[in-house]
């Protein structure tokens, strides 16, 4: 499909269980044998996303949902989206800002995504060259996206997610126009090195559920990660560790660097569930 010039994966709009399962019927006899997506149309980032791989899954998936659950009324009423999965082989974000006086280009980012389906962050700038036509065809049709936002008078951040597929093709799967979860990580990297050097963020780090706030901080302390005043790169916790999970930002001076320190968190967040098991 291709909407103001921007390729986007064949969703299909459904409303309510009935519609959801027969669009996913639909796509599976189509032999769309990656599996499909449902994207809710209201969500939290990639919590409103689901990559289900069979109609087993996607019925079980729906049946977990609405079973005695009352704050799952979401997948009886709200608006969602069920497109088949496009196997991709890279990921990016491009952010702007949509101004009084039209929209202002912020940059391209590098995304992470889980298994798939679920976003964990992004690095910026992004290890793509600028100059390149996949990054410059982003950059002409974020903009395009944003000059539609203003004339719908939004004003604010907004973003379009991308996908390269194996194919080459480049999609929009997709876009928001609301405060991002990386716009944090910006601001911090912002006020910190004054926009220079790099960043990345995690929105989602498993650690065990035994993991603590003060054994984070004493390991990065130990390992001379934990960000300082006066410091040009190290890790601030945005969100601790709890219910399994918590979120960083990391600053520094190269990807080099960014890769060394994201390396040692990911080490302290394995060690937590031998600790757990010992």
């Amino acid at each position: 499909f291709t909407v103001w010039f921007i390729e986007t994966p064949p969703s299909r709009y459904c409303r309510g269980v009935g519609e959801v399962v027969g669009a996913a019927v639909d796509f599976f006899a189509r032999a769309h044998n990656e599996g499909v997506m449902l994207r809710l149309a209201v969500s939290a980032g990639g919590l409103g996303n689901r990559r289900l791989r069979s109609m087993d899954d996607v019925c079980d998936f729906l049946r977990s949902q609405i079973d005695g659950m009352d704050a799952s009324a979401e997948w009886r009423t709200y608006d969602v989206l069920v497109e088949p999965f496009l196997p991709f082989r890279e990921v990016y974000a491009t952010t702007i800002q949509v101004t009084w006086l039209g929209p202002r280009w912020i940059g391209l980012y590098d995304r992470q995504v889980l298994d798939g389906k679920e976003s964990s962050g992004v690095t910026y700038p992004s290890r793509l060259d600028p100059l390149t036509p996949q990054a410059r065809a982003m950059r002409y049709k974020t903009l395009l996206y944003g000059w539609i936002l203003w004339f719908l008078q939004y004003r604010g951040w907004a973003d379009i997610d991308w996908a390269v597929l194996m194919d080459g093709r480049l999609v929009a799967f997709e876009s928001n126009a609301r405060f991002l979860a990386h716009s944090v990580g910006y601001a911090i990297w912002l006020h910190l090195l004054g926009g220079k050097g790099v960043f990345c963020t995690n929105d989602h780090l498993h650690v065990s559920h035994t993991a603590t706030l003060e054994g984070l901080l004493s390991y990065l302390g130990e390992k001379g990660i934990l960000w300082m005043p006066g410091m040009n790169k190290g890790v601030i916790i945005t969100v601790p560790p709890g219910m399994e999970s918590l979120s960083y930002v990391i600053c520094a001076q190269t990807h080099e660097e960014l890769d060394a320190v994201t390396a040692v968190l990911k080490n302290w967040a394995e060690s937590t569930f031998q600790s757990e098991a010992a």
